[in-house]
């Protein structure tokens, strides 16, 4: 009886050292955590006039200058536009969460600071063709509604999202800027 009774006690010290030990077995990601998140697998960086053509259609200048995106300049920004986007949606009526979300990201500048330009689409929208071109084509649509949006994140505001007016249900100021109406 008392070989058991220690078995227990061990085992039950190890499920609650688990994560400790470890260190890296804890998993805080925003989705985990119960906040919104995106699908990481629905995000690519574009470079060259694709990600020129995303940066002019979310808002950069024809002479805005590219730059490396490192994957921690997306993980920052993605972690803070996933809440940003999922209050935007609920403020518009929409039925959809930013997990439902492709994205695209372009560099450029935006006030003469480093931005990231976001392109993002619904999975709706793939769901027509099928195929992988998002990952190397911009995806343009001008009056999609809520399934399609731009959002520009500048490195170095203390506020990294731009904000735009929105005046759809009284929804007030957006970080996201939504393609027309649907």
């Amino acid at each position: 009886m008392d070989q058991a009774i220690k078995a227990l006690i061990a085992a039950m010290m190890l499920l609650v050292t688990a994560p400790v030990i470890g260190g890296s077995e804890t998993d805080n990601t925003p989705a985990k955590l119960g906040q919104p998140s995106f699908d990481e697998s629905r995000g690519v960086i574009l470079e060259g006039d694709a990600a020129r053509e995303v940066a002019g259609m979310c808002g950069a200048k024809d002479d805005s200058k590219g730059w490396r995106i490192s994957p921690s300049d997306i993980k920052s920004l993605e972690k803070e536009l996933a809440p940003l986007l999922a209050d935007d949606l609920k403020r518009v009526r929409a039925n959809a969460s930013p997990h439902q979300y492709y994205r695209q990201y372009a560099s450029g500048t935006f006030a003469n600071r480093n931005a990231i330009f976001v392109n993002g689409f619904h999975e709706s929208h793939l769901s027509t063709f099928n195929d992988t071109s998002w990952q190397s084509r911009p995806v343009a649509v001008s009056d999609g509604g809520n399934y399609y949006w731009c959002a520009i994140y500048v490195k170095g505001m203390k506020r990294h999202f731009v904000t735009y007016k929105n005046d759809v249900h009284g929804a007030g100021n957006m970080h996201v800027s939504f393609h027309g109406q649907a």
